[in-house]
């Protein structure tokens, strides 16, 4: 089916609906996005990586409709996001892969005039720290410096989702409609069901194919079948219990909060707890060079929250280098000065 040449789709009783999907990298959540848009009736429109800085800058456009997806249709949006917007024959689906919830909001305030038309949903997509931050840790990057960086923003990501998930349920600062959790997702079919009955699905079963915007996975690459290797995502920590970075990401009292919280909270849902997360602090405290990348790159991410989120909303590409940089040469200096304890 070539949804490029599809001129018209059937019509509908109710409005589009438009849904945010917030969750980390390596979180799964592209899985979850296959499965969503999978067994909708409705067309949707997936606008991959969205960008917080300009409502006028889209990431990736491909169409999901049932089991078909296209990657060049609708090419014209691109051009004019108005029409992204404004059209009523596909929902339409944002993914912010690991962004402020503060920009995202200020993002949403431009939108406000579409909003109202379309039944919206903003989703917090969260898998459990443990299997997700092994699995950026484990992440190649292009050098050693990118690999660190985009792992700690994403842990720090993970940090404020949580506490934006706590000021929601104090009633303060809303960002979250939904929060779905990998873990029941992919192990209870009665949770998928509480789920498609929600969101007015078709069916309920697991897809085995993602798109390759899901990139994958760390661990087995591009050929990952989620299921047939189903049973490895719960474990993926184990294969990096003795990395020192894995590791040092324990010794960050932030961190260490932001998963308190988590367990406190989905505890009951999940294969593991903080039996076994402080288990793993111990082992970082007795690892020097776990102590070692805790003081130079940890400790250098965190007190940098503020550049990260200003580089993330900044439209100008050379002032976002530049704020990455000046979080680099704080790195370096670090790196330089640093003594063994």
């Amino acid at each position: 089916m070539d949804l490029s040449s599809t001129k018209a789709f059937p019509q509908y009783d109710s409005a589009p609906e438009m849904t945010e999907i917030v969750a980390l990298q390596r979180s799964g959540h592209h899985a979850f996005i296959a499965w969503l848009c999978g067994w909708k009736s409705r067309p949707t429109l997936f606008i991959n990586n969205v960008l917080p800085y300009d409502a006028s800058h889209y990431g990736q456009l491909i169409t999901y409709h049932e089991d078909q997806i296209n990657h060049k249709s609708l090419s014209e949006y691109k051009h004019d996001s108005s029409l992204v917007l404004m059209q009523n024959e596909h929902d339409i689906m944002m993914n912010f892969e690991g962004r402020s919830t503060k920009n995202i909001k200020k993002f949403n305030s431009g939108l406000s005039q579409y909003i109202e038309k379309k039944n919206f949903r903003c989703i917090l997509f969260l898998r459990d720290p443990l299997n997700n931050f092994s699995s950026l840790t484990k992440k190649n990057a292009k050098s050693i410096y990118k690999k660190y960086l985009n792992a700690f923003y994403q842990v720090s990501r993970f940090c404020d989702y949580v506490a934006d998930l706590q000021k929601s349920n104090a009633g303060s600062g809303k960002l979250f409609h939904e929060t779905i959790l990998f873990t029941p997702w992919q192990l209870d079919e009665n949770y998928r069901r509480i789920l498609a009955t929600k969101f007015g699905l078709d069916g309920i079963d697991l897809k085995r194919s993602v798109s390759a915007f899901g990139g994958g996975s760390s661990f087995q690459g591009v050929g990952f079948d989620p299921l047939k290797d189903q049973q490895n995502l719960f474990t993926r920590w184990k294969e990096m219990r003795h990395d020192p970075f894995f590791l040092s990401l324990f010794l960050s009292d932030r961190v260490m909060h932001a998963i308190e919280v988590y367990y406190s909270m989905f505890g009951a849902v999940e294969t593991e707890g903080m039996l076994t997360v402080r288990d793993l602090r111990g082992a970082a405290e007795r690892n020097p060079e776990a102590v070692q990348y805790h003081w130079i790159w940890i400790e250098t991410f965190e007190s940098s929250r503020e550049i990260f989120d200003a580089a993330e909303r900044n439209k100008i590409r050379f002032v976002r280098r530049f704020l990455r940089a000046c979080i680099k040469a704080k790195t370096t200096t670090r790196l330089l000065f640093y003594r063994p304890q």
